[in-house]
């Protein structure tokens, strides 16, 4: 934030303001060509991008002050944003909103979008400023922004055949119980949940002879999870 107000004393030296130059080529990012010229705005912004794009102490045409450490975070083992209490698993987006940007998503321990005031807390510990300046464990020159996954609910119906003397309700449990481990162990490692492994999972309680009639979120196909988002156990109907 820039102060505002304040009085010039009698002896203080005043310096003259210098506007710097900024007029140099066009740069197309994207053919890698240069065409014309720019400059004021246009030139500052592009000089940004290049700054954001180009690996710091990897050229010698440009100075050690010059670049980004970019390459510390992407990749990092995903302790870098699990040093905080209660996250379970992370995963790092680089490039998510243009150059110099890193997105984190989180889960917790349970494999589930975790609370605000743990996003909150990673974001401080990872880059409370978000400004580029490595303010916290994010190199300077990187914009973390960090997230809670998106839960997306999966939700079961399904009919079964049970062995005589056994109970729907039992059986329901342990069709959450499954189902939720399942799941657990697909976050962050595979985008699909699978139908076939939630129809073995059923089959694999000893009280099911056979089911019929399985549909995940009305549907007979398996579902494929968006990369920031985490499949949760929804409601599970048995009948």
């Amino acid at each position: 934030m820039i102060p505002q107000g304040g009085t010039i004393q009698p002896d203080t030296e005043v310096v003259e303001r210098l506007d710097q130059p900024s007029l140099t080529y066009r740069l197309n990012l994207e053919e890698g060509t240069l065409s014309g010229q720019i400059d004021g705005l246009e030139a500052i912004k592009q000089a940004v991008a290049k700054v954001l794009q180009t690996r710091r102490f990897e050229h010698l045409i440009y100075s050690s002050d010059y670049g980004h450490e970019l390459y510390d975070v992407i990749g990092r083992d995903p302790l870098w944003a699990r040093e905080q209490a209660g996250v379970g698993k992370a995963k790092a987006f680089p490039l998510w909103d243009g150059p110099g940007t890193v997105k984190v998503v989180l889960l917790d321990n349970e494999m589930r979008s975790p609370a605000p005031s743990i996003v909150e807390a990673v974001q401080k510990y990872i880059d409370p400023t978000m400004d580029g300046m490595g303010e916290g464990a994010a190199p300077v020159g990187s914009v973390v922004t960090v997230a809670g996954a998106v839960e997306v609910p999966v939700n079961i119906e399904v009919q079964v055949t049970l062995l005589d003397g056994a109970g729907l309700d039992g059986v329901q449990q342990a069709i959450e119980m499954g189902v939720r481990q399942y799941l657990k162990d697909l976050a962050m490692t595979d985008p699909l949940v699978r139908y076939n492994r939630i129809a073995n999972v059923i089959l694999d309680i000893p009280e099911v002879i056979d089911y019929e009639v399985l549909t995940i979120n009305g549907g007979t196909e398996s579902i494929l999870i968006e990369p920031e988002a985490v499949a949760v156990l929804g409601t599970v109907t048995v009948r």
